[in-house]
């Protein structure tokens, strides 16, 4: 049953690609260690069904999913930054505001995401796995359980890592699907729940690790961009450790914005500062661009001196983009 079952998936997955072939699964820009993770782990699949494939992100890792590399034995997956005519799957996203430049000179044969469906478009059926978990590395792990192949370690440890970082180690926007994936990779890798407890605390440590860094470099290290109607907007993403920190860096990231904004082909910028060592204050909002601070304010309450201090850690997938984007797809007439 396991063959037959075997050949049955790579059917499904993938029809029409020759096994001499290589797949390059693809993360998304800025990559985070979801897209990482997810990209190392389909790949390994796809080379137990006898693919070749290879992982690849548009560019280099961050700390975080540096330090997880390193820590759990992992090669990082190799930069690429042209994808012109060859056979992609995407993980982690599905907009091609996320992806590579020229995905629309990809051949597009499969989609691994968590987030909404995006822009991204084939003439041919491909094989799609979409769901709302907390992490892409989940629904790989999904993959590999209905593959019926024993998942190898090191394709444990990459979606570990992914699921980990994207769900703040099973502490947001969790389901039952990644608690079960992450206790089945802790047993397939022989770990224990203080030993995840350790690597999740390096990880989250290495989040903050901005040494050397500039402030574009720091803004766009998790950056996304998105649409509401007409209007075009970018979110990033910056983390600190305690209140002090987390309003330096907020003011910080304000002022490259406001510079950012005239060179980025955005219509406004908005940042979330999560604040990592929670102490009352979780996490900082500002916006700039022509009517940024009031569609702010709409969403999710009154500013103070151009920013919103708030006691919760919004998720921006799930919560901050859609509150968000139902304000601007009404945008201005609710002004």
């Amino acid at each position: 049953m396991g063959t037959e079952m075997n050949g049955l998936y790579r059917e499904l997955m993938l029809p029409a690609v020759p096994a001499e072939e290589t797949v390059y699964v693809l993360g998304h820009i800025n990559p985070d260690s979801d897209a990482a993770g997810a990209a190392i782990g389909y790949a390994i699949l796809l080379q137990g069904l006898g693919l070749q494939a290879r992982a690849a992100l548009p560019g280099p890792v961050n700390a975080e999913t540096r330090f997880a590399c390193a820590s759990l034995g992992l090669e990082e997956p190799g930069v690429i930054d042209s994808v012109a005519h060859l056979p992609v799957v995407l993980v982690d996203h599905s907009s091609c505001s996320q992806a590579v430049l020229d995905l629309d000179e990809a051949r597009l044969i499969g989609v691994i995401d968590h987030h909404g469906i995006g822009d991204v478009n084939t003439s041919e059926p491909v094989f799609i796995r979409s769901a709302r978990t907390g992490a892409a590395s989940t629904l790989v792990w999904l993959c590999w359980v209905e593959s019926g192949i024993a998942i190898p370690q090191a394709a444990a440890s990459a979606l570990l890592m992914g699921i980990l970082s994207d769900t703040r180690n099973l502490t947001m926007n969790v389901t039952q699907a990644d608690r079960q994936a992450v206790r089945a990779l802790m047993d397939t890798l022989g770990m224990q729940d203080r030993a995840r407890q350790e690597l999740y605390a390096g990880m989250r440590k290495a989040l903050t690790d901005y040494e050397g860094m500039s402030d574009a470099d720091i803004f766009h290290l998790d950056y996304k961009e998105y649409e509401a109607g007409e209007i075009r907007f970018g979110v990033g993403v910056v983390r600190a450790s305690g209140t002090p920190a987390c309003r330096t860096v907020a003011k910080r990231m304000r002022r490259y914005m406001e510079e950012a904004i005239h060179s980025l082909d955005v219509d406004m910028l908005f940042l979330m500062v999560n604040n990592i060592t929670a102490d009352g204050m979780e996490m900082i909002l500002t916006a700039v661009g022509k009517g940024a601070d009031e569609a702010l304010t709409l969403s999710f309450g009154p500013e103070v001196n151009g920013m919103i201090e708030l006691s919760e850690n919004l998720s921006r997938k799930s919560t901050f983009v859609p509150k968000l984007r139902a304000v601007l797809e009404h945008f201005p007439e609710i002004r």
